[in-house]
This record gives structure tokens, C-alpha cells and sequence, in this order.
């Protein structure tokens, strides 16, 4: 195959005091090290070689991995292909000559040498064939063969046998490989390494199970089909320095000195930094590098007020930044407090019949009470948005709380943690009702209490990001166990106490009504199975029944009581009574839907609110997922999963007046402006979803109106800006532009009357 070689010559135009420093520049290059100093490039077998299934080669956990859980790789793909470099070698050694290169570090295949994983399955002379022709041609253009003996890529085999390094027969069988390399090729390999970096192999591979072979415990709910995250790292971690020991001693008593080469092995580490000068946070230093472990949350713990308005600090929003994907925060989000006016000409251009949007609590009462006082800014910033919809045709429907604690009631006594919050948010609510009830006339209590339960006390990924310590999620504090049933319980009630407020004080003559929004995936069994079916009750039950059940019946499920048991608040009749039917419409949110599988055992050590369902939720089946990918990770397409979920809610609830509060779409944000307007995914999504409702409604399902998640792009909780839900682009790099995308227009056309 000839090679060809294209340059682009570009003509660098450098500021003036770089040019003042180009003797400094230059003058930094090879020469600058000593003569004995190697430069090369690194690969591994799996990331370069392609030749998956060619040339005699067995099949890798990473084979496996990749095609049965495609999903925890970002983008589906695996090494199949990879940039055949099996094939291309030859080419690719010319261009590492043309380059320089003093060295290439590559990885030799276990499976492709012992397709069995042992030389009791045979030697593939194909495989060892391929590996010396490639050290041949390195060594003819002058390149040193730095080989890898193990780069995570364990035959398939050996972990169906006995779990690869989880077993001690591993060292044997690691052995026998490393010898057969030695006697191959170690006449001219003079650079070997035994494996690189048993670090992440045993931390992706056996803690998060985010890589091959895929196992973690199951309070990850991270999709894994075993493992043990507490203590199968360590023994990997120990077996393979065990391997390595091994093959180092073989290396020196047989090989070393009639090959005269040099043996070691590949580690990795970040540096750390002491966050302060403190002691603690020096010993905390030390430890991170001791178990390489902690360096992936690095905080900066600021804290301040967004000085607008009168506006303070709503719940931890600036200080753990490391919770947020990109870091960010919404100090200046879209900047809709100052844009309003031309997003409503938007919205009315589109021909939206409404706009939901919610209230800050801090905006409007910037230390959370009454006695505090009230932000008059901010007062007049909702009278003249409700104002400005009306006078385009624009219905405002109100969320009065969508997770902005006022940090003030934080601090006093942890807000929703304490039935003190009750009081305080029916002084907000009221003020509400007050202030903007004469033209408001669909009130939505709160947005998602489960997200706000589960993520703000549970994972601690939500603020105000309390959760138990054996999560090790860098919480000040929390107990998973019992807190997210706690707030659940005072948010119920302070739903229940806003709407008898309303009832009794303000909608006879407002004529307005009120009602709450859940949120829930749409759960299939994974299997026919009895267990699965019952796992998938159970699912629903932890997810929305928690919320809905009590609104429709007064309390809780009965799975509920059987699993929580006494961490499970309880109401009281007078309690219940007020909660049973307090809503005059459900908002519901839906994004995706999952499979549910049965967990055999309760864990009563780790204990959480994500465990006491007894279930695994995952988005994939016998290799296959439920729908479409998306730019979120764990949401897939299943339009068939809103129908289902409205069917169910009539059938077991009812059958509530339903507006879809939030229903959408993510897409990564990594792509330009004019690629990402034309999200024709998002209007394939949308075509879909309201066909589901659609149909729905034909099986008397009492829905009455859409409302699509989000108007603009926006800053997604802990996704910050990497993701954009928006029917709306806005140009973050660009003065917060905003650019209709093609699913505005496909609504704009769809919405024509």
C-alpha cells in the first residue's frame, strides 16, 4: 500500500513579545535532553489493532464489553476496527521514521498469542507471526520496540473460567504468556513492561465498572451484572502485582542475562495539591495519592450572593463546582431576567399557547421569610413577565418552587430536613397568590420532588448535596437512608398545606387552579419472569407512587411500608385527610424509560433510598438498547413508554386531569451552531411523543395540554452547559444569542391553526 503524505505550510503571525523570546523557542528541542533520552509515541493492542476476529485471535473481556454493554462506551463504538493498525503497520512505522521517533511502546495481545488464554488451547502462530514481523519492521527503520506484555485486554476465556484476576490461577496462566513472549521475541526486545496501569484497570474495571470486564456493586446501579466495589478492586490490584512480581523474577533468572534487556511495568497518577495549608487537608493530600483516588473532586469552595435584584444565594449553587459537569452555575444562565421581552416575541412567533416558569423563592424573599422582607425588584421582575405573556396570548403557568431553597433557611435548620419549612413556604406561597394570582391561573405547587429527594439527599449530586459517607460522594454530611424520605414527607405536606390555602382563601375568586408535577421513567420487566414483573412495580412505586399514591389515597405504597419499614415517616389522619385529593390537575414529566431487574437480597449495610427498591434499572437487553441514544447518557427514545405511563396512571390513579409539564430531548454540547439548529432528531422526538399522547387520549386518558423541556438551552443541574434540551439555540460564546432551531420551526408549523 504507498503512502502519501500531504503538509499544509501556514504562515503563524506571533504577538511581539513572542518574537522577542524566539531564540528561547527554539532553542528548546532534542539537544536540550541527554544523548541516552528516549522519545517515542504509546499505543495499546485493543485502542490500535483492529482485527477483531482475524488471524487465529480469541476474543478479549474488552471484546465482550464493548459489544455487550455499548452503551457505557460514549458513543456505541468498540475496537473491532479500531485504525487497523494489524494491517497498516508497515505504513504506520514509515510515518513514526518520518516523524523522528526514537520508540514505539505497543501492547502484544494475550488472546491473539493464546486465543484460549493458555498454552493448553494452543499457540496462535498467526498472532506471533504478526508480532514479529512488527518488531522487525520498528527495528529496519531504526525504532526501539518498547512492549507491553499486558494492557487490560484478558482473554475471554480465562474470565469465563475462574474471573481472570479475581482468581489466584490467574499468576500460572500470566506466566506462561510472559514466557512464551520472552522466548519469542526477547532476542530483540530489550524494553519489557509487564502491564500498564493496574490502577485503572482495577478501578474502572472492578469499582465503577465503567470498563471491562464491567463489575460493581449494585447500589452503583451503574448497569453491572456482578462485583464488589469494596473489596474485588483490591484483590484484583493484588493478584496483578503478583503477576508482575512473578514475571519479573522469571525475566531475571532465565532471560535477563543472555537477552541483556531491562524489565518494568506502567503506572499512572495525577499529582494532588493540598487544597489549604491545613493539616487535614494535607494528610488528605497524601492519602489521595496514596490510593489515587480522591483527585477527581478537587473543590474550590466559594461562596457568595449574585448580587441582582436583591437576589441571595439559593442552596450551594457555587460551592462544589465539581458537582457540575463543566464546573458552571447559573449566575448568568440565559440571562432571561434581562431578555424576557424578546424571549416571549419568540415564543409568540412560534405560537406557543403558554410558558411555564417558576418563581425564585430568593428573588422574591431574599432570607426565605416573611420577616426577612420582601424583594420589591423582584416582585415587579414576575409582574411584568406574567404581564408581557398575556399581552402576546401566552398562558403563564406558575411552578412555585423548582428546588432554589433560600440558603438562609438552609443554614437555620436545614430546610426541608425540618417541619419548620412548612410555615415558610406557605408565607411564599401566599405572597404568591397575593401578588400574582388575579392573572395566574394554573399554579404548580413544586417540580419534581423525587429528583430533589433523591438527588439533593440520596447521591448527593443535587443541592443541597447531602448523602450517607460510605458513598464517598464528597457530602458534608447526610444520611441516604432516611433524609430523602424526610424531605419527601415535608414537601407532600407543604404541597397539601398550599393547596387548602388556595381552596379555602383565593380560588373562589381567583378561578385559577393549583396542582403539583411528578416526574417518572416508564419501567419494562427485563424478563418474563415473576421476580422481574414485581421489580417493575416496586420501581414505580419507589419513583412515583411515593409521590402520587399519597395525593390519590393518603398514603404511602404498600411496598413502601414493607421495604422502608420504620424510616418511612408516617401521617397522621388529620394529615392524610389534607393530602388525599389536594390537586386540581398532575403535571407530569417524562424522558425515557428503563428495564427493570429483580435484586434478590435486601443490602441492610449500605442502605439508601436508590437500594430499598430490591431492583436494577438499566436501558439495555441482550445487547440491545430500548430506543435511540441521546445526548444524556441514560435517557433513550421510547415514545411507547409516555403512553404506557398516562395508561397506567389513569388505570391506578384515578384518572387525573394531566398536563405533560416537561417532555425533551438532550444533545451534547460539543457541536457548532449551524449543526446543532438542525436538531432533526429533536423533531423526530417530538413527532413521536405527541403521537404517543395521541393516542392515549383515544384510551380516555384525560390529558390537556404539552409542554416541552426547554424553550431555550439552558444550565442543566448537574450537567451545567454540556448538554442543550432548548427548541431554542443560544450562542454561549456570542452575547447569549438565541437562533431558532429546526424543531421551533417543525412546532411553529405543527402549532398553526
Amino acid at each position: 500500500m504507498a503512502m502519501q503524505v500531504t503538509f499544509v505550510v501556514a504562515l503563524l503571525l506571533l504577538p511581539l513579545h513572542l518574537l522577542n523570546a524566539r531564540t528561547v523557542i527554539t532553542s528548546f528541542n532534542r539537544s536540550s535532553f541527554p544523548d541516552d533520552f528516549v522519545f517515542g509515541a504509546s499505543s495499546a493492542a485493543y485502542q490500535y489493532e483492529g482485527a477483531a476476529f482475524e488471524g487465529g485471535k480469541g476474543p478479549s473481556i474488552w471484546d465482550t464489553f464493548t459489544h455487550k454493554y455499548p452503551g457505557k462506551i460514549l458513543n456505541g463504538s468498540n475496537g473491532d476496527v479500531a485504525e487497523d493498525f494489524y494491517h497498516r503497520y508497515k505504513d504506520d512505522v514509515k510515518l513514526m521514521k518520518f516523524i523522528g521517533l526514537d520508540a514505539f511502546r505497543f501492547s502484544i495481545s494475550w488472546p491473539r498469542i493464546l486465543p484460549r488464554g493458555k498454552l493448553s488451547g494452543g499457540v496462535n502462530k498467526e498472532g506471533v507471526a504478526f508480532y514479529n514481523n512488527l518488531i522487525n519492521e520498528l527495528i529496519s527503520n531504526g525504532i526501539k520496540p518498547f512492549v507491553t506484555i499486558f494492557h487490560w485486554d484478558v482473554p475471554q476465556a480465562l474470565e469465563d473460567e475462574y474471573h481472570s484476576f479475581l482468581s489466584p490461577l490467574i499468576v500460572d496462566d500470566y506466566l506462561d504468556f510472559v514466557e512464551l513472549c520472552f522466548k519469542e521475541f526477547g532476542d530483540r526486545v530489550k524494553h519489557w513492561i509487564t502491564m500498564n496501569e493496574p490502577y485503572i484497570f482495577i478501578n474502572g474495571g472492578y469499582d465503577g465498572g465503567t470498563l471491562a470486564p464491567g463489575r460493581c456493586s449494585a447500589w452503583l446501579n451503574n448497569d453491572c451484572p456482578a462485583g464488589n466495589s469494596a473489596t474485588e478492586p483490591y484483590i484484583v490490584g493484588h493478584r496483578m502485582l503478583l503477576c508482575h512480581a512473578a514475571a519479573v523474577k522469571l525475566y531475571r533468572e532465565k532471560y535477563q542475562a543472555s537477552q541483556k534487556g531491562e524489565i518494568g511495568i506502567t503506572l499512572v497518577s495525577h499529582w494532588m495539591e493540598p487544597y489549604s495549608r491545613s493539616k487535614l487537608d494535607i494528610l488528605a493530600k497524601q492519602r489521595a495519592l496514596d490510593f489515587m483516588y480522591g483527585c477527581t473532586k478537587v473543590q474550590h469552595l466559594k461562596v457568595g450572593k449574585v448580587q441582582v435584584s436583591g437576589i441571595h444565594l439559593p442552596i450551594n449553587i457555587q460551592k462544589y463546582p465539581g458537582k457540575i459537569l463543566n464546573g458552571s452555575n447559573g449566575d448568568v444562565a440565559e440571562d432571561f431576567y434581562h431578555r424576557y421581552k424578546d424571549d416571549v416575541k419568540l415564543m409568540k412567533f412560534i405560537g406557543l399557547d403558554a410558558f411555564r416558569f417558576s418563581f425564585s423563592w430568593p428573588r422574591i424573599l431574599p432570607r426565605g421569610k416573611l420577616s426577612g422582607g420582601i424583594n420589591k425588584e423582584g416582585v415587579a421582575f414576575y409582574n411584568n413577565l406574567i404581564n408581557e405573556l398575556i399581552s402576546n396570548g401566552i398562558k403563564p403557568f406558575v411552578t412555585i418552587f423548582h428546588w432554589d431553597v433560600p440558603q438562609a433557611l438552609e443554614d437555620e435548620y436545614h430546610s426541608f430536613l425540618s417541619p419548620l419549612i412548612v410555615d415558610d413556604y406557605l408565607d411564599f406561597v401566599e405572597l404568591c397568590f397575593k401578588e400574582f394570582g388575579d392573572r395566574v391561573k394554573h399554579w404548580i405547587t413544586m417540580n419534581e420532588p423525587y429528583i430533589f429527594s433523591n438527588g439533593g439527599y440520596d447521591g448527593g449530586t443535587l443541592a443541597p448535596g447531602r448523602c450517607s459517607a460510605w458513598l464517598n460522594n464528597d457530602c458534608p454530611a447526610g444520611n441516604s437512608a432516611t433524609e430523602p424520605y424526610i424531605v419527601g414527607h415535608h414537601m407532600l405536606l407543604c404541597h397539601a398545606a398550599a393547596v387548602k390555602l388556595y381552596r379555602e382563601k383565593y380560588q373562589a375568586t381567583q378561578k385559577g387552579e393549583i396542582g403539583i408535577t411528578l416526574v417518572s421513567h416508564w419501567i419494562v420487566p427485563y424478563s418474563s419472569s415473576k421476580l422481574d414483573i414485581l421489580a417493575t412495580q416496586r420501581a414505580l412505586d419507589f419513583m412515583y407512587g411515593w409521590f402520587i399514591h399519597p395525593l390519590i389515597y393518603g398514603d404511602y405504597p404498600a411496598s413502601m411500608h414493607k421495604l422502608v419499614k420504620n424510616r418511612l415517616p408516617k401521617f397522621t389522619p388529620e394529615q392524610s385527610k389534607i393530602i388525599k385529593g389536594s390537586f386540581d390537575f398532575l403535571g407530569l414529566n417524562y424522558y425515557t424509560a428503563k428495564y427493570a431487574i429483580n435484586i434478590a437480597s435486601q443490602n441492610n449495610i449500605n442502605v439508601s433510598s436508590s437500594t430499598d427498591p430490591l431492583v436494577n434499572l438499566t436501558s439495555e437487553r441482550n445487547g440491545k438498547f430500548l430506543g435511540d441514544p441521546t445526548g444524556v447518557s441514560i435517557f433513550y427514545v421510547y415514545p411507547k413508554g409516555l403512553r404506557d405511563l398516562l395508561e397506567y396512571t389513569k388505570k391506578n390513579y384515578n384518572n387525573p386531569t394531566i398536563y405533560i409539564t416537561e417532555n425533551g430531548i438532550g444533545d451534547a454540547n460539543n457541536s457548532t451552531r449551524i449543526k446543532s439548529i438542525k436538531d432533526f432528531q429533536r423533531v423526530d422526538f417530538y413527532h413521536r411523543h405527541l403521537l404517543a399522547v395521541q393516542e392515549a387520549m383515544k384510551l380516555g386518558v384525560n390529558v390537556k395540554g404539552f409542554f416541552a423541556w426547554s424553550f431555550l438551552d439552558d444550565f442543566e443541574w448537574g450537567f451545567g452547559y454540556t448538554l442543550r434540551f432548548g427548541i431554542c439555540y443560544v450562542d454561549f460564546e456570542d452575547g447569549l444569542k438565541r437562533y431558532p432551531k429546526s424543531s421551533a420551526l417543525w412546532f411553529k408549523k405543527f402549532l398553526r391553526k
